[in-house]
């Protein structure tokens, strides 16, 4: 939770494009209240930003496809997909609506989360996650639950009321963190 001017959807696409880059297999999901909102993620953080701007390595591999980015057509409201060529990673972007059932994910990003339906996020999104498909997990001394990646959610919001679900849900992470 921060206010304006506070690089928090620049430091979660930052997390986001790690975990795309570093981890094969991860199928990471944006959504918002509305596409445009969430494809502003991809478009000026990701894409213009961090790719672009800041990272050579990563602008090596969109200049040479191995990282490619796709707007999907208008019927799905131009939303995007990121796909990493070289490890099999993607990240969609998706609309917080009872539509979106179907789509998994590693990796959950709920941008201004507060604006989002709990009631959708808890039925449609958290279902979604699931343990990275990793190769090493093919092999037989891999194969106990040390080894499963549990699915992540993380939630930008800017701050705003104390009744909002959002502020409740952050009290009860930081209580359960310290007891």
């Amino acid at each position: 939770i921060c206010t304006r001017g506070a690089a928090k959807s620049f430091l979660v696409a930052l997390g986001a494009l790690c975990e795309f880059d570093l981890k094969p297999y991860s199928e990471i999901v944006i959504t918002s209240s509305t596409v445009p909102q969430a494809a502003k993620l991809v478009e000026k953080k990701i894409r213009d930003e961090i790719i672009k701007k800041l990272s050579p390595y990563l602008l090596y591999k969109y200049e040479h496809e191995y990282i490619t980015i796709t707007k999907s057509s208008t019927s799905d409201g131009g939303a995007y997909i990121v796909e990493n060529k070289l490890n099999g990673s993607t990240i969609i972007v998706v609309p917080c609506l009872d539509s979106s059932r179907g789509t998994r994910s590693t990796f959950n990003i709920y941008e201004e989360a507060r604006l989002l339906k709990k009631s959708i996020i808890d039925s449609v999104f958290e279902p979604m996650g699931h343990c990275r498909p990793a190769k090493y997990l093919l092999l037989k001394e891999y194969q106990t639950q040390r080894w499963l990646e549990k699915a992540r959610s993380v939630y930008i919001t800017s701050a705003r009321f104390k009744y909002e679900w959002f502020w409740r849900k952050y009290k009860d992470v930081v209580t359960n963190y310290y007891t």
